[in-house]
């Protein structure tokens, strides 16, 4: 155990006379177990025989105790935004325009392909995807709202690692940080599918429109529950309206 360990160094610090450091728990005369920095040198008798050791115990209990609670909290982080349906991240833009992510979550593998680690380390291991043609919109806004302490939304399209091309939307907000940098904290999510529902609708409404310019009848809608009546502009002109003279 830790004990017969620990008494094997201490044997091993004296005979050798060298110096040891560890921290170690001891439980001190009041009862209470205290986190400490043993630090020990060995010493020799003036026969030359084994003397014993001599050096400081430092309690650490309170530096210990933060140390435990950041990883505790850090921990929490980790749990809660692995869960959500968005990678959250966020991101450090310096006064050179360099960029460093601080932050992401464990989504960032499953979202985008890419090592939690890897990201950390450089930042191009996922704005290094995005596609080429949307690097350069991408960069101004990202810019701008670090320059400016806007809020940013940016919609753009990423190249996965499996070869698909997904839109993504970001939304940050920007807080100055230190040395003039600016640190930018939010989301990312996916809304390929939401893309391509509202080309969907925006691809009806645009036949539903053909549909009504080729028919010779007027037609009006009256939404029940809103109150609010639309007319087709065939039906404006029947009566004489101009397309742009009744809502």
């Amino acid at each position: 155990d830790d004990r017969n360990k620990n008494h094997e160094e201490d044997c091993r610090t004296i005979r050798l006379k060298e110096t040891l450091a560890r921290e170690q728990r001891f439980t001190f005369g009041d009862g209470t177990t205290r986190d400490t920095l043993y630090s020990v040198v060995g010493f020799s008798l003036a026969d030359g025989g084994p003397g014993g050791l001599v050096g400081v115990i430092v309690d650490i209990t309170a530096q210990k105790e933060a140390e435990r609670a950041a990883r505790r909290a850090e921990q929490l982080v980790a749990d809660v935004t692995g869960h959500l349906p968005a990678l959250v991240a966020q991101i450090r833009v310096g006064l050179d325009g360099s960029r460093a992510f601080t932050f992401v979550s464990r989504r960032v593998e499953e979202m985008l392909g890419v090592a939690r680690a890897a990201a950390l380390s450089d930042s191009e291991a996922v704005l290094g995807s995005v596609l080429p043609e949307d690097r350069p919109a991408f960069d101004a806004s990202l810019a701008s709202s670090a320059r400016d302490l806007e809020p940013w939304v940016h919609e753009y399209r990423q190249l996965l690692p499996d070869g698909s091309v997904r839109w993504m939307r970001a939304e940050a907000s920007p807080a100055p940080g230190a040395d003039g940098a600016v640190i930018l904290s939010g989301y990312l999510a996916d809304v390929t599918e939401a893309r391509e529902l509202q080309r969907e609708v925006k691809k009806a409404e645009e036949r539903w429109q053909l549909a009504l310019d080729a028919n010779n009848d007027g037609i009006w809608d009256l939404d029940a529950a809103t109150g609010d009546i639309w007319f087709s502009t065939r039906w404006k002109s029947m009566l004489g309206y101009r397309w742009d003279e009744i809502p």
